[in-house]
């Protein structure tokens, strides 16, 4: 099931970034290599894809963001339940996502 939040997360950050998993033509090529110092140091906005069409506020995209940090966690004992995800991202369309 760990695993499963992982790839989710994953998903999550290609989504918002419009980079893939991994890419030889970035560096690092890994995209939790380079996307989680960005959400952990604050910059999250660093990571949304700049060809993407924005919403009204980008705060859901940087909530989705830190979403998809905690699903990529080293540690799988870290990492929050397929469930728990489910509520995180019920939380983000109860707040109001506006395109």
């Amino acid at each position: 099931m760990k695993s499963d939040v992982y790839s989710f997360g994953i998903v999550l950050l290609e989504i918002l970034s419009g980079r893939k998993a991994y890419d030889r033509n970035y560096t690092p090529a890994s995209i939790v290599d380079w996307a989680v110092p960005l959400i952990k140091q604050g910059k999250a906005a660093a990571i949304i894809d700049c060809y993407a069409t924005l919403p009204r506020s980008v705060e859901p995209l940087l909530k989705l963001a830190d979403i998809a940090e905690l699903a990529v966690r080293g540690d799988p004992c870290e990492r929050p339940t397929m469930s728990d995800m489910v509520i995180l991202l019920q939380q983000i369309v109860k707040d109001g996502l506006v395109l």
